[in-house]
């Protein structure tokens, strides 16, 4: 049961931390938009907002090793679906910084 529960929650770390990683990225990508609203500070904002990307995508990464040791309970579709997750997800994540 232990198992069960630390696979689901692996899972929900991997799509919270990639849907996160997504907002912070896009929210990162425009230091010079952001600079005509709150000059003095954003770059540094957008250099934050870069850090919080590249730890969300190293705990997303970790995550997914992890939940190769601990799979979900979904064996056929689950071996189907774990590589394309990863190279959907972690590969281009880790690739675009």
């Amino acid at each position: 049961m232990e198992k069960l529960a630390t696979a689901w929650a692996n899972c929900a770390v991997l799509v919270i931390s990639a849907a996160l990683s997504a907002y912070y990225y896009v929210q990162s990508a425009g230091p010079a938009a952001l600079e005509a609203r709150i000059c003095p500070r954003a770059y540094r904002l957008c250099s934050r907002f870069r850090t919080a990307v590249a730890e969300l995508r190293t705990l997303a990464t970790m995550d997914y090793v992890i939940c190769s040791s601990v799979p979900l309970p979904l064996p056929a579709l689950y071996s189907l679906v774990r590589i394309p997750i990863f190279t959907g997800i972690c590969v281009p994540e880790n690739g675009i910084l």
